[in-house]
């Protein structure tokens, strides 16, 4: 069924909105950057019995990954609203997939030749559930693929395959046959105990989106927050973030109603009125590579932190935050230079591919 637009009062996204959603997407991935940084540098210290750097901080930074799922439901409502001809399901699954894969599977590749590099090889068929988006548990039982962040992506490729499922002819239809989805999955979850992949895909973590989703409802309504309303949001947000024990289960509900929440008051703070930021094409770039900037800062840090063992580079006080500002800014540095080589092109080429092929078929005979 294909989607048709909203009709003529249906608010379109301007400039301002574009910004804001962008700038949100940079911080996010920066916020798993300086999180993973910490983590991996603090790893490194006790392998070179360095001096302890003390207790982990930026854990909260996870919270970025929240903020990535509340924007995934706003942008998928605020798209399925824009004028022009509408997508089928096919059609936009495939644009998704063509979005999300492509670099997620050249990431994945990368470390696991890095990983038989060292001798320490994942199953070919981890491998293969990782590049196909389905959930599993490694040799340690936790839930995660070769790329160890690409288990958002799973939850990103199951909310599409929802969104599919649910488009109709009315955006707020489609909207509240998503919501639907979503709470029937998490309710079935919480009411049975599911296998894997089951499991991972009815967990209470898939709210997020609608929860961004609600965001996008309140956006296209024409809902604006004067400043005063907005900076209490924000405020709010970094309360419900501060809430949060990065300990517990990553993908249940204590996630979902701090850093979750957070995530959500954060997307309606930036979205629901002005946000007037300076040098707003740095944002724009910004959001532009945060995808790559999310997928290559693991490779990143793998590579750096072995060099800094075999090269026994300083081992004081200071490692720890050399170590972040080695890989934090080589990270921006090769995202920008994955999206603008890799990213943009690849996608660019297979959306033309798929564009001709959809000609292709409807040409008449």
């Amino acid at each position: 069924m294909p989607v048709a637009g909203p009709g003529p009062a249906a608010p379109r996204p301007g400039e301002a909105q574009i910004v804001s959603v962008q700038a949100l997407r940079l911080v996010a991935a920066t916020l798993v950057l300086l999180s993973h940084a910490e983590i991996f540098g603090h790893y490194l210290a006790g392998v070179l019995a360095a001096p302890p750097p003390g207790p982990l901080r930026l854990l909260h930074g996870g919270f970025g990954v929240d903020l990535f799922f509340a924007i995934s439901g706003f942008v998928m409502i605020v798209s399925a609203g824009r004028p022009g001809p509408g997508l089928d399901r096919t059609s936009f699954l495939r644009r998704r997939i063509v979005r999300v894969a492509p670099l997620y599977w050249l990431a994945t590749l990368f470390v696991t030749g890095w990983y038989h590099l060292l001798d320490k090889p994942p199953r070919a068929g981890a491998v293969l559930r990782s590049l196909l988006f389905v959930p599993h548990a490694g040799p340690t039982g936790r839930v995660a693929p070769v790329l160890d962040v690409g288990w958002t992506l799973n939850y990103e490729i199951a909310f599409y395959a929802l969104f599919a499922l649910a488009l109709g002819r009315r955006v707020a239809g489609t909207a509240l046959r998503v919501l639907a989805l979503l709470a029937a999955l998490v309710a079935a979850g919480a009411a049975w105990e599911l296998p894997l992949p089951l499991w991972a895909w009815a967990r209470p973590i898939l709210l997020e989106f609608g929860a961004g989703i609600g965001v996008a409802l309140l956006w296209r309504r024409g809902v604006r927050l004067p400043v005063t309303a907005r900076v209490l949001l924000a405020l709010a947000a970094v309360a419900a973030a501060a809430l949060w024990d990065p300990s517990g289960p990553a993908t249940g509900p204590q996630r979902v109603l701090t850093v979750g929440l957070g995530g959500a008051l954060a997307l309606a703070a930036a979205v629901l009125g002005p946000l007037p930021l300076p040098g707003p094409p740095l944002w724009r770039i910004g959001g532009d590579i945060s995808y790559a900037l999310y997928l290559c800062h693991i490779p990143v840090m793998l590579v750096t932190q072995y060099a800094w063992q075999a090269l026994a580079w300083t081992r004081g006080p200071w490692l720890l935050p050399l170590f972040g500002a080695v890989t934090v800014l080589a990270s921006f540095a090769l995202a920008a230079l994955v999206h603008r080589r890799v990213e943009r092109p690849v996608t660019a080429w297979l959306n033309r591919q798929l564009a001709r092929r959809v000609e292709l078929r409807t040409a008449p005979a």
